[in-house]
């Protein structure tokens, strides 16, 4: 064993921004659409051995595999930012970075939904399955963040099946449905435009109809898709809805009472100058605009015009959730499954260093060493556990998680070396 055999140890690292640390103005100029994340990962490549991205419309964060030498967490925020030029909007401080068992922690914690603005929003496992699915065919992942995922993801559905924590959950777009009823009342009468055709959009119009809202009209810049997603939707619901061409979008919004917005546009859809001329056709009636894309789909300008309600994602935070007590009751609960799927974790992670002995044991000796590999095994859970209830007790310094696992691998290495020694 020697030190370069320590500093080649895989070394799991993440950084990112998110709704805790960043307001949407700055996450907005974050956002990374799926289109564009491979780019991004295969600049990573050359610095990271393993990397994913997750961006969402309250996150963008790196996971990454790397050697302890070689990675510069400074350097790889450098990088994020740059990629989208936002170094005019975004500083290091509004970055949060983890490694080792805190990186793991972190990304438990948002595959379950404990991380994200609404405890127990049910869209975050399939964001993150995504996210996993656009690495994993770019090339990008190998066995440390496969595993990583695939035991988060499974924590994830203990979550679901084991607790209450996403009973009665609401997403981004039942918020939505719920601001427009605290400001409407009865919908039965409102004229709705949903903007967009993507996941979205098709959750927010499944809960427009349950409202029995009197029309949906849908655009998407891809007729196409709006099409289809009508479609799908009225093979199981009765509604009055409409597709309109996107390039024609503007035309129908004096007669609309309430636009949903999720796009994936980079620039404003809807501008102040144009939609002024709207506000005077309502003459005076009231109008809400809710818009849930990041970046953002409506200037934020059109809120100072008078009759007119411009609400973003942040602000659908406020509205009460009259479940939300009840859900965070169970977060112990949660925050147990999370400790168990970690250390099962970082069990088959820091087995990395001792597989050579146990294979060399295994198909050498025809199963003559039964004892001395639970030995092994039983060290290697003595000694995980024991490091893995030290992070959790403490405050995820960084060189404190680092030396920490130093110590650990490098008992492991030497346990290695000296068994491999004891059967020659």
């Amino acid at each position: 064993m020697n030190n370069e055999s320590i500093n080649n140890h895989p070394l799991l690292i993440s950084i990112g921004i998110n709704h805790t640390t960043a307001p949407l103005e700055i996450r907005e100029k974050m956002f990374i659409d799926k289109e564009r994340i491979p780019l991004i990962l295969d600049k990573f490549k050359g610095l990271l051995s393993e990397c994913m991205i997750v961006s969402t419309c309250n996150r963008t964060e790196l996971y990454g595999i790397g050697n302890k030498g070689s990675v510069n967490l400074e350097s790889l925020k450098d990088l994020l930012i740059g990629f989208n030029n936002a170094h005019s909007f975004v500083t290091k401080k509004h970055f949060y970075e983890y490694i080792l068992s805190g990186a793991c922690r972190h990304l438990f914690h948002v595959t379950t939904s404990v991380d994200s603005m609404v405890v127990g929003d049910s869209q975050v496992m399939h964001q993150i399955k995504e996210s996993y699915q656009i690495a994993n065919e770019n090339g990008s992942t190998g066995k440390v963040l496969n595993q990583l995922v695939q035991k988060a993801l499974h924590a994830s559905k203990r979550v679901k099946s084991e607790t209450k924590l996403f009973e009665g959950a609401f997403s981004v777009s039942y918020a939505a449905i719920e601001l427009a009823t605290k400001i409407f009342g009865d919908l039965k009468d409102k004229k709705v435009l949903v903007i967009g055709a993507g996941e979205t959009a098709e959750l927010t119009i499944q809960g427009l109809i349950k409202k029995n809202v009197d029309k949906i009209y849908i655009t998407n810049r891809t007729i196409e898709n709006a099409h289809k997603l009508i479609e799908s939707l009225k093979k199981y619901s009765k509604f009055n809805g409409e597709v309109i061409p996107f390039e024609n979008f503007n035309e129908k919004l004096s007669e609309i009472d309430i636009i949903i917005s999720s796009t994936g546009a980079s620039n404003y859809i809807i501008n102040y100058d144009e939609f002024r001329k709207v506000a005077k056709y309502k003459r005076g009636n009231p109008m809400l605009i809710i818009d849930i894309a990041v970046p953002r789909d409506v200037d934020p300008k059109i809120n100072k015009i008078g009759n007119v309600f411009l609400k973003n994602i942040d602000d659908l935070n406020s509205i009460i959730d009259t479940n939300h007590e009840k859900r965070l009751s169970v977060i112990p609960e949660v925050k147990d499954i999370i400790s168990q799927e970690i250390l099962n974790y970082l069990m088959w992670y820091y087995s990395i260093p001792v597989l050579p002995a146990l294979q060399y044991i295994q198909q050498n000796f025809n199963g003559q060493a039964a004892g001395q590999i639970k030995q092994i095994r039983k060290y290697l859970v003595e000694g995980v556990t024991d490091y893995h209830q030290r992070v959790l007790n403490g405050s995820f310094n960084v060189s404190d998680e680092i030396m920490n696992h130093d110590e650990l691998v490098k008992d492991l290495f030497n346990l290695n070396d000296s068994t491999i020694k004891n059967w020659l």
